[in-house]
């Protein structure tokens, strides 16, 4: 019977993201993202979802020269479901990503506070522009 083991998560970073290389020289990029339940209808926060991710191979040390994945960044993730037992019995779950969009890059401007219409049109941009620049 086939299966499909497809997750999608966008959430905050909530530490800066590790970058390590292994003993047997496999680079890893792990960290966790945290996402948000949202609130419940008297507008009390109803809790966050933390969910570890792990980046294999040379993904992670392209994402990791890019500036990696810091606090606070707003990050899209796409992967598939994990689970390992440690040595001790536990139960371990994460997220093995294929794909990773982190919306703070220093590419979209400021890190730390995202990109603005400021970062793509000198002027200011904004929705009275005539013609699409592309």
């Amino acid at each position: 019977m086939p299966y499909i083991n497809l997750c999608m998560f966008m959430g905050y970073a909530g530490k800066d993201w590790d970058f390590r290389v292994l003993p047997t020289g496999t680079q890893v990029l792990s960290g966790s993202l945290a996402i948000s339940k949202g609130r419940d209808k008297s507008g009390n926060d109803r809790g966050t979802v933390w969910v570890q991710c792990k980046v294999w191979g040379k993904y992670a040390e392209v994402i990791e020269g890019c500036g990696g994945v810091r606090k606070g960044d707003l990050v899209l993730v796409r992967g598939r479901w994990d689970q390992n037992k440690g040595k001790d019995g536990k139960v371990f779950e994460s997220l093995i990503v294929d794909e990773l969009t982190n919306f703070m890059t220093p590419f979209l401007g400021k890190r730390g506070h995202g990109a603005g219409p400021e970062d793509y049109y000198p002027d200011g941009g904004g929705e009275d522009e005539v013609g699409i620049p592309f």
